[in-house]
């Protein structure tokens, strides 16, 4: 409720509170079904999985609404990316690792990083209500997870903690650098891009078994990855609106 409270805050718009209400239903389907398709597959083949997926994903919105895959901006595009792919490999890794209900309380701490990397390095203005309701959900995570889990993973928790930190950061710069590419664009590179290390690091460790996935269990994580897609592209166009309000209200 905090993370809802969160965003309709920074938000203040029907869009907002929409996508803020619809973003956690899907992510509290996503985190279970995700864990099921894991006791199949290994976390470094399901995050290329997802990652092949939403770079389709974002083919097809750009192909279908006849627009350009060109940008000025590769080179932030390419930093994101990388840190992109290693959030990804740190958030499966996490859910094999985590309960499904623990990783994504634990997950809420997006927020905690956003919030500080905007404030001290991005520079904007983040309110006394804002920083509030940012505790009272991290906080809540924590206290909920401390009562009801007594078996806790110290290597799970490092590495949601790890895919929070990396997606906080890649968000940040994709806000400072990118803020003026079409999020569709943007998710188009990002994927592109991140999909490389992912292969290179799942082929590293599993040699060419890393590419032995079924129809079935290739089937489940797209479909799944479907969500994540679009979370990851509602999250890259509002978050650049967002900006779009501050710099607007500032001047």
């Amino acid at each position: 409720m905090g993370v809802i409270l969160l965003t309709i805050n920074s938000q203040s718009n029907t869009k907002g509170i929409l996508f803020a209400i619809l973003s956690v239903a899907l992510t509290a389907i996503w985190y279970p079904a995700i864990k099921i398709g894991l006791k199949e597959i290994s976390p470094i083949q399901a995050a290329a999985i997802e990652t092949l997926v939403s770079l389709i994903t974002a083919i097809v919105v750009l192909k279908l609404s006849k627009q350009k895959f060109t940008t000025s901006k590769l080179k932030p595009l390419i930093v994101i990316s990388v840190i992109n792919a290693f959030a990804t490999i740190c958030l499966y890794l996490s859910l094999y690792l985590l309960d499904p209900v623990m990783s994504s309380l634990l997950g809420r701490n997006y927020v905690l990083f956003a919030l500080m990397i905007s404030f001290f390095f991005l520079k904007e203005k983040v309110s006394i209500a804002q920083w509030v309701l940012m505790l009272v959900s991290v906080v809540g995570g924590f206290l909920f997870v401390y009562s009801e889990v007594r078996d806790f993973n110290l290597i799970g928790i490092l590495f949601v903690l790890g895919n929070t930190l990396f997606f906080a950061i890649g968000n940040a710069i994709s806000k400072k650098y990118c803020s003026s590419v079409n999020p569709s664009v943007t998710l188009f590179y990002i994927k592109l891009i991140s999909l490389l290390p992912i292969i290179l690091i799942g082929t590293s460790i599993d040699n060419f078994r890393f590419f032995k996935v079924t129809p079935y269990e290739f089937i489940f994580i797209a479909v799944v990855s479907i969500v994540s897609s679009f979370l990851c592209k509602k999250r890259v166009s509002i978050s650049m609106e967002m900006r779009k309000q501050r710099e607007f209200h500032n001047d």
